[in-house]
């Protein structure tokens, strides 16, 4: 006879109800948090601050008209140039605050960094806005007759939502990793724009010629030749983010320094997406080898996280290590899925840009083997492990097994020297799949 060993406990009235509470509270917790959230970011949104202009200059109008409120002419002028003066010492006292922001960025960023960034669009318009504020406070009170004192109480309070605004932006500013995403954000902002604007020459192209439709894929690759220019203003703001990194580095600020190498691996993986279907593989041997042209983009991009490697190890920054391993899986992962535009003839090409990335990874894996760190020698193993097992589930291409068994015969000659057993054992498993 078989015992049914779940049983079913019924639970007494005193703890449903000690549950029900408990479960009421959390869910009330909850609630009241994304209520705080929501709050706190509606309270700091424009159309909060709208409302409250409105609602000042309707209470301040009404006010005046309950209790017939009469302004001599001469306290107006004397208020309008009160305001005037408060909005001229609060600029004063705000781009000062911005002149100690750029001397303490100069020390971190570079000169030419500051030059091409040090102009902000929006504290432009607002300055400006605020100088017209400023004049227009002083007419007020000579060009109006009605209504002047609403008026002025309206000008202060938009004033002062500018100011307020421009503090926010400039505390942004002080934060280094504002300026980094800013950085990312316009490299990748000229990606697509340059991408943009070869595919509008692409298509005025075709319909001038009636191209094929197969041939538009062909046709984009050949815009960028001729155009070999069209990566300069991108390269020059990753090697801001490259200088940034290795000044971060020197002053021991690990987690921003990682943020540098990320923001580059996301500038790269932004162009690999734009350009995906678009590469066009020329051979360059009689082997069977291929490679690709992207105006040496990719190649500059690996050189810089080549660099940054080269002196993590150096320095022996552990975490700045771990960290541009993951990188370099996340690149060679999103390159294992980068179709070409020859993909349709019959003969098999392979994936260049793959085998390009690989060596580069294979190089910052020697760079660890040679430093003969036990943590990082594992840490090595362990990735070239996992990216295996991706590269073989994805290709078979020959040339990319070559360097991924070179690596691997490497590691294992290094671990038989040393009689490590555990890193053998871990070698022995590649091969296994």
């Amino acid at each position: 006879m078989m015992i049914d060993n779940k049983k079913k406990v019924e639970l007494t009235l005193k703890q449903k109800s000690f549950l029900f509470f408990y479960r009421f509270k959390r869910y009330l917790n909850y609630k009241c948090l994304v209520m705080r959230n929501k709050g706190k970011r509606y309270i700091d949104s424009f159309y909060f601050y709208l409302i409250l202009f409105v609602v000042s200059l309707f209470i301040s109008h009404e006010a005046l008209l309950f209790f017939n409120v009469t302004v001599e002419e001469k306290t107006l002028h004397s208020l309008a140039f009160a305001i005037a003066s408060i909005i001229g010492v609060s600029i004063a006292i705000i781009f000062s605050f911005s002149t100690f922001i750029l001397q303490s960025t100069a020390d971190l960023f570079s000169t030419q960094y500051l030059n091409k960034f040090i102009e902000n669009v929006k504290e432009k318009v607002f300055f400006w806005l605020l100088v017209f504020l400023t004049i227009a406070s002083f007419f007020t009170s000579i060009c109006l007759e009605n209504y002047i004192l609403e008026v002025l109480i309206g000008i202060l309070l938009i004033a002062f939502y500018l100011i307020y605004n421009l503090y926010k932006e400039l505390r942004k500013r002080i934060n280094p990793e504002v300026t980094l995403i800013k950085i990312r954000d316009d490299a990748i902002n000229q990606l697509e724009k340059i991408n943009k604007e070869l595919k509008k020459l692409l298509y005025v192209q075709n319909k001038i010629f009636a191209d094929e439709k197969k041939n538009n894929e062909f046709s984009l690759d050949v815009y960028y030749k001729a155009n070999p220019n069209w990566n300069i203003v991108v390269l020059e703001n990753v090697k801001y983010l490259f200088e940034i990194g290795l000044r971060l580095l020197a002053k021991n600020e690990i987690n921003s320094s990682n943020l540098t190498v990320k923001y580059i691996s996301d500038i790269y993986l932004k162009h690999l997406t734009l350009r995906n279907g678009h590469f066009i593989r020329v051979p360059v041997s009689l082997w069977g080898n291929y490679s690709f042209d992207d105006e040496g983009f990719s190649t500059k991009i690996l050189e810089y996280l080549q660099s940054m490697g080269n002196r993590i190890i150096k320095e022996e920054r552990k975490e700045n290590v771990y960290y541009l391993l993951n990188i370099y899986k996340n690149i060679l992962t999103n390159s294992l899925n980068i179709d070409y535009a020859d993909k349709t003839l019959e003969t098999y090409k392979g994936n260049p840009l793959l085998s390009l990335i690989l060596a580069y990874y294979i190089r910052f894996l020697e760079n660890l083997l040679t430093s003969k760190e036990n943590d990082w020698v594992w840490e090595a193993i362990k990735s070239v492990s996992s990216i295996s097992k991706s590269i073989l589930q994805k290709t078979d291409n020959y040339f990319i097994f070559s360097q991924i068994n070179q690596i691997i015969d490497k590691f294992s000659m290094s671990c038989l020297k040393n009689n490590n057993e555990a890193f053998l054992r871990e070698l022995i498993n590649i091969w296994r799949w």
